[in-house]
């Protein structure tokens, strides 16, 4: 006995199909009288099922589209944020985060504050001075916790910097003429640690990359040579009032210095340039390593040390 209400319909000899709402008997078709589908079986329940499915399309494209919103506006709201100030300990801080800095944001512009930094020292455990280009400096009482700014009488960019004592030290750079590319060196001193600065001397020095003194009156600097200063090495025994020129060949620059006495060192420079100073004279060597700059050097009491600079 079959039912009016529903059909079976024998698909081949292991496939059955149901159809509700067709009345009639069993039929045994091929799987070949079903190529059109179902809707050849109940033509009038297709229609009703394109219906739902494009409801469902629609409901699920405007889901989308709300979830889409609801993240851009989180977004938004998340950029929008300020951000907060983090109270950052030694051991939580990384090499390349910015650390905390407390100073007067109307005295400092977004040139200075951005400025690329060249050099840093320690003057005691908790005082450090930072330096760098348009006569930048920065200045920590705390071991870097916080830095404050420090303004100086010059825009010059600062490269080097040597202190005897943690009150009494120099700083030396260079400033470079927008059209003659000739750059002019300059001196700056301070008593208090680093706290105020002054220009030191009146003369027209070549730019200046690195300092060494070794009291408070006896010191030398080297940087760029002039017709005035060929050797690009220069000395004073006054603090910086005035400087005098180191004998020697001329030289097209020096960029580091390492003295291990009043009249003694080695200095490195561009093209692979360096040499050593003895008894207050330069005196040049061949540029055994090639071409590239030397940027760096240190050594020690021995007059052993090491040279860096460009690679290959």
């Amino acid at each position: 006995m079959h039912s009016q209400r529903e059909r079976i319909v024998c698909l081949d000899s292991t496939r059955l199909a149901v159809a509700s709402g067709c009345g009639g008997d069993v039929e045994r078709m091929g799987s070949h009288s079903l190529r059109n589908g179902p809707s050849t079986l109940c033509p009038e329940r297709r229609p009703k099922l394109r219906q739902r499915s494009d409801s469902q399309r629609r409901l699920v494209v405007a889901a989308r589209c709300f979830v889409l919103l609801c993240v851009v506006m989180l977004s938004s709201f998340a950029v929008a944020q300020p951000r907060q100030a983090a109270t950052l300990l030694p051991s939580q801080l990384n090499w390349g985060q910015e650390l905390p800095v407390s100073k007067d944001v109307a005295t400092v512009s977004p040139m200075e504050d951005d400025a690329t930094l060249r050099e840093v020292r320690f003057l005691s455990s908790q005082e450090i001075v930072a330096i760098g280009d348009r006569g930048v400096v920065w200045r920590s009482t705390d071991g870097g916790e916080t830095w404050s700014f420090v303004h100086v009488p010059t825009s010059a960019s600062l490269r080097g910097m040597h202190f005897v004592t943690n009150q009494v030290g120099w700083i030396v750079g260079r400033d470079v003429a927008p059209y003659t590319q000739v750059s002019t060196g300059v001196v700056l001193y301070t008593e208090d640690g680093g706290r105020t600065w002054k220009r030191r001397g009146t003369q027209a020095l070549p730019g200046l990359e690195s300092v060494q003194f070794f009291g408070p009156e006896q010191g030398i600097a080297v940087g760029d040579s002039s017709a005035d200063f060929p050797s690009g090495i220069i000395e004073t025994s006054d603090g910086g009032q005035t400087w005098r020129a180191v004998e020697g060949a001329g030289a097209e620059g020096w960029e580091a210095l390492a003295c291990f006495g009043p009249q003694e060192g080695v200095v490195s420079g561009v093209r692979g340039g360096h040499g050593v100073i003895g008894q207050g004279r330069l005196m040049p060597l061949p540029p055994d390593f090639g071409l590239p700059g030397m940027h760096g050097v240190s050594v020690d009491a021995t007059g052993r040390g090491w040279m860096v600079g460009d690679g290959a």
